[in-house]
């Protein structure tokens, strides 16, 4: 947790630098190694824009994503807490950006409206009168065990439940621009059997979203921001996560683990391209696989665990 006076915000990622223009790493870590940070390959900054008052920063690397904007944006609020300030009084609020939906509905939630922001993709330097920047929640995937009580105690309550809430849903990629099941169409007859009812969580408020996860007992997606959602799960939900074989990732269960979740993941078979990265890479997934899956995983019985709720 930093104060500076005539501190600066630069870059989407939201690289923090002093008056004398030195970076401050630990308010702004990258995806890449230091000498990658995009700053340090700019011999000049444009004009900054300036700003009155207190600013206080969240802005963070990967925060214009539904899941990091939940872990790695909005728990630094959490941090000024901490530390005793009171966020809602501060002039500003310095975020990656206030375009989509799911970011302006998540900080009216928290009490913080529109005017008060200022969003970097809009205004790519800012120099604040008083800039107070809290350190980042932990390393991106790797979360520390407050954040999820955190979220959900500010969240949850604001909740919306959906007609027909379903107990069973399966969280479809089709309407992304990666990491989507292409083979979709063959795995919904065996869904519907098995009781799953496919959602696109683009279709609802955040609010709404919140509320399906909430109710569903049984829940299973391909891995990406949407499954995000379960840290509003209830203790014991089964989730079953799918993945390329050639990406298979923990961030889910990272978290999940401190509700916690009963957690199973299936792979598919990836389908190559080129200038694709192999974190996005599409995947098919045999049908015979799901149903091997879903037949272990209703007929395991897993072992109790404490819930931290």
């Amino acid at each position: 947790m930093v104060e500076i006076p005539g501190g600066r915000v630069w870059g989407i990622q939201g690289t923090v630098l002093t008056p004398e223009r030195e970076v401050l790493v630990e308010m702004a870590r990258d995806f890449r190694p230091i000498p990658d940070y995009p700053i340090f390959h700019h011999s000049w900054l444009r004009k900054a824009k300036k700003i009155s008052g207190v600013c206080g920063l969240i802005a963070a690397p990967a925060g214009m994503t539904y899941a990091h904007w939940y872990f790695d944006v909005l728990t630094r609020l959490a941090i000024l807490e901490e530390a005793g300030y009171n966020w809602r009084a501060f002039d500003r609020i310095i975020v990656n950006s206030r375009s989509l939906p799911f970011q302006r509905e998540t900080l009216e939630m928290l009490g913080i409206p529109n005017e008060k922001l200022v969003a970097i993709d809009e205004d790519h330097h800012i120099l604040c009168e008083k800039l107070v920047a809290p350190s980042l929640p932990g390393l991106t995937g790797n979360f520390p065990n407050w954040t999820v009580p955190w979220l959900r105690n500010r969240l949850l309550y604001q909740s919306k439940t959906v007609t027909g809430s379903p107990k069973r849903i399966y969280i479809s990629r089709r309407k992304a621009a990666f990491r989507r099941v292409r083979n979709e169409e063959e795995l919904i007859p065996i869904l519907k059997k098995n009781g799953f009812e496919l959602v696109c969580n683009e279709d609802f408020s955040v609010a709404e979203q919140i509320g399906l996860f909430s109710k569903a007992e049984f829940v299973l997606g391909p891995m990406g921001s949407s499954m995000a959602n379960l840290l509003f799960s209830n203790p014991g939900t089964k989730v079953i996560e799918t993945y390329s074989r050639h990406d298979v990732n923990v961030y889910t269960w990272s978290f999940g683990q401190f509700i916690p979740l009963d957690f199973a993941y299936l792979l598919g078979d990836p389908i190559i391209e080129a200038h694709v990265h192999p974190h996005n890479y599409d995947y098919t997934i045999k049908t015979e696989d799901l149903i091997a899956t879903l037949e272990l995983f209703e007929t395991t019985e897993l072992p109790a665990q404490p819930s931290n709720f």
